[in-house]
């Protein structure tokens, strides 16, 4: 009986050990997986940071384009008036060149700012990233 008793108390021990063993492995993943997730939180917000300022960025450039709209249509106006008291070709074709040329310049421009591959845009995540960064750093200063 005292055999049986010690080989439990071992049987017992051993089991211990193992789930002893199964926990700390299990305590690991966890925090690994923790870690992964405050990860992941932290790049989504700086992906949302990123899309606000890619709005704000679309909206400041959709009220420069509506600008020179009106600025162009203003100019070809004034011209079309003087131009009929002074008795010159009012040229209707030319502003609308203008027009076009403004807005094609207008998308290149915009072309600049917006990455067009995936690679591209990851590399911009990262410079934005920094520069965000190095601000902040002045900032706390």
């Amino acid at each position: 009986m005292t055999a049986l008793m010690v080989a439990l108390i071992l049987a017992l021990m051993a089991a211990l050990v193992v789930l002893g063993w199964q926990g700390r492995r299990a305590e690991r993943r966890l925090a690994t997986a923790e870690s992964r997730v405050r990860r992941l939180r932290a790049f989504q917000a700086e992906a949302s940071a990123l899309e606000a300022a890619r709005g704000r960025f679309r909206r400041r450039q959709r009220d420069v384009e509506n600008a020179v709209e009106t600025g162009a249509r203003g100019m070809e106006s004034a011209h079309r008036s003087l131009a009929a008291r002074l008795g010159w070709p009012t040229g209707a074709g030319v502003y609308r060149r203008l027009r076009g040329l403004n807005r094609s310049v207008g998308r290149g421009v915009s072309g600049l700012f917006a990455p067009a591959t995936a690679s591209r845009r990851r590399e911009s995540l990262v410079r934005w990233r920094a520069r965000r960064t190095d601000t902040s750093d002045r900032d706390d200063s």
